[in-house]
């Protein structure tokens, strides 16, 4: 088949695809966004009431003066989570220092540090990579120009600083004495008001978790592959941190093999997910060429529901569906399927035709 008959083999089934998958009814599911919609207001408006008390435990260290840098704290994610981004100089030093309520991070920071301190025991790390200081209800640690900190089972404190020549010639003095004060936090206020914050935030996974599991449904379309979706909760569970988990819900993805060929699938409508797709990198989910259009390897889809592109090989289909839902269905390493050429084609058009964006449709 010569290139011209490739491509017109490619793009007419393209061309007719959309309309057909698309001409359906709209699925029967429940949209459970606007319960989306309200527990995320809720769960925000308890985040912000923490906040202040928050900047108050931030320490006030010898040397030292800290301001709340609200740049570094505009993201979806952490209107969520209850945090403060703070930066502070010295003389000697700066540190950009971030303190949230999380239980998960704070587990992983106390774990981390706990195991530091049992290798330094057991010879197996080298003692002057660290020095830990315990007060309260911290547990913290220095590794060189950095900062770790847990306490009482929910806050999380970590801080960089400058990694400069001159800085680091200085010694770490001004660090452990920043460190030193943290200790003197006193968190028990925070602590108290972070369990009206994890009801919220609760509530409000458990319908992202829903959305999530609704994505899974239309991913498994095939009796004969054996295949395990995976959603963000899992993540949670396997011991990944709450804002990782946030930033990908709702999603469903899996990988498996069929009939000899491998594919990966993913469903998303995670805010953080659109953004980057819509607007860093290639931006694939906002193209900016006519629908039809040959860029590189692939060609460009942009009709009124579908943003996207589609590989010419037939080895991927990555498409923003009413732009609300990113469904991205690819072969791993772009190789066509030998034994079944219209896998990836097929498998996206069955799952358009469950119409996943009336999953977050408001």
């Amino acid at each position: 088949m010569n290139l011209f008959r490739k491509i017109l083999f490619l793009i007419v089934p393209l061309l007719v695809w959309t309309n057909a998958s698309l001409a359906q009814d709209m699925s029967p599911l429940e949209s459970l966004q606007p319960k989306v919609e309200e527990a995320r207001a809720a769960v925000k408006a308890v985040a912000q009431e923490i906040k202040a008390d928050l900047v108050a435990l931030i320490p006030s260290a010898p040397g030292w003066k800290c301001e709340e840098n609200n740049r570094s704290a505009t993201t979806e994610v952490f209107e969520l989570i209850p945090s403060v981004h703070v930066h502070c100089e010295h003389e000697e030093q700066s540190l950009d220092a971030h303190l949230l309520v999380d239980p998960s991070t704070s587990t992983v920071f106390c774990t981390s540090i706990t195991h530091n301190q049992q290798g330094i025991e057991e010879g197996r790390i080298k003692p002057n990579l660290f020095r830990f200081f315990e007060g309260g209800a911290w547990q913290v640690q220095r590794a060189g120009v950095s900062i770790h900190g847990c306490a009482s089972d929910v806050l999380a404190f970590t801080a960089d600083g400058n990694r400069s020549e001159a800085s680091i010639a200085n010694g770490p003095a001004s660090i452990d004495a920043f460190a030193q004060a943290l200790l003197s936090s006193e968190s028990e206020e925070v602590v108290v008001q972070a369990r009206e914050h994890a009801e919220a935030i609760n509530e409000l996974l458990a319908l992202l978790d829903d959305q999530s599991r609704q994505f899974a449904n239309m991913i498994e379309t095939s009796p004969n592959a054996e295949m395990k979706v995976v959603l963000p909760s899992d993540a949670l569970r396997m011991g990944m941190t709450l804002p990782m988990v946030i930033r990908s819900s709702p999603s469903a993805s899996t990988t498996f093999e069929i009939d000899g060929c491998r594919l990966s699938i993913e469903i998303s409508a995670s805010p953080v997910g659109l953004h980057e797709a819509k607007n860093t990198g290639l931006r694939w989910a906002s193209p900016r060429s006519a629908d039809g259009t040959m860029r590189g390897a692939y060609i460009t889809r942009n009709t009124e529901r579908l943003k996207g592109r589609v590989s010419q090989s037939g080895t991927s289909i990555e498409v923003l569906v009413d732009d609300l839902v990113l469904v991205r269905v690819v072969t791993p390493g772009n190789r066509l399927c030998a034994s079944d050429p219209e896998i990836v084609r097929r498998t996206f058009d069955e799952i358009l035709a469950k119409n996943p964006s009336t999953v977050v449709m408001p």
